[in-house]
C-alpha cells in the first residue's frame, strides 16, 4: 500500500465447512509509528491507515485463545524523480533515508549509471560516518591537485587519505570510473 492509504482487514474463523467473520480485538504488534488502527475492539472488520513513512506493520486479530496476524507493507516515497528498478528500490530508498546515498542535483538517482572513484569513496565515507566509525578529516590532510575543496568527494577522500586508505600520489582522479577490481581493493583496504 502507499503512504496515506487505508486497508480494511477482516477476522474470519474456520468452521470446517465454511469461513465466517468473527469479532476480534485488533492491535499493532510492530510498526506502531507507521500508521494507526480505527476503533477495532470486538470488531469483525478493522481499518488500518498508513502514515507517510514506508515500512512493515504487523496487525493482530485476537479472539479468545486464538489469534492471527497480517503483515502490511507501506511503500516508501521516493525522493528521486526517476523510476527506480524494482530489484534495487528498497535498498536505494533505505540508504537514501539514512543519508548514505543521494541523487544528482537534478533529482534523479540514475540507478543504471556507472560509479566514479569519488562516488565510491563518498558512499563508504557516509556509511562509516553513519555507523560512527569515521569523522571529518583535519582540513590540511588533503593535497590532491585535482580535487578542489568544493568537490563533493573532497572531505571523504581527505578522510580516507588521513587514515592511509587512499592513494598517496598527488592526483586522485575522482571523476574516473571505478572498476569492480579497484572498488574491491579499496573496500578491502578500508574494511580489511
Amino acid at each position: 500500500m502507499n503512504p496515506g492509504e487505508s486497508v480494511r482487514l477482516t477476522a474470519e474463523g474456520d468452521y470446517a465447512t465454511m469461513f465466517a467473520r468473527v469479532r476480534a480485538d485488533w492491535s499493532l504488534l510492530e510498526g506502531e509509528s507507521l500508521g494507526s488502527l480505527g476503533s477495532c475492539t470486538n470488531a469483525k472488520i478493522c481499518t488500518f491507515e498508513a502514515g507517510q513513512d514506508g515500512g512493515t506493520v504487523i496487525v493482530q486479530a485476537e479472539m479468545d485463545a486464538f489469534s492471527a496476524t497480517a503483515m502490511v507493507t507501506i511503500n516508501a516515497v521516493s525522493p528521486f524523480t526517476d523510476e527506480l528498478p524494482g530489484w534495487a528500490s528498497e535498498a536505494i530508498l533505505r540508504l537514501a533515508d539514512l543519508g548514505i546515498v543521494q541523487g544528482y542535483e537534478n533529482g534523479r538517482f540514475a540507478a543504471g549509471d556507472p560509479v566514479t572513484r569519488g562516488q565510491v569513496v563518498t558512499l563508504l565515507f557516509r556509511l562509516l560516518g553513519h555507523t560512527g566509525l569515521i569523522e571529518e578529516p583535519a582540513p590540511d590532510t588533503c593535497d590532491y591537485t585535482d580535487l578542489p575543496q568544493d568537490h563533493y568527494a573532497y572531505l571523504p577522500v581527505c578522510a580516507f587519505r588521513q587514515h592511509g586508505w587512499a592513494s598517496t600520489t598527488t592526483e586522485f582522479n575522482p571523476d574516473d570510473g571505478a572498476s569492480r577490481g579497484m572498488t574491491a581493493a579499496f573496500v578491502n583496504r578500508v574494511f580489511g
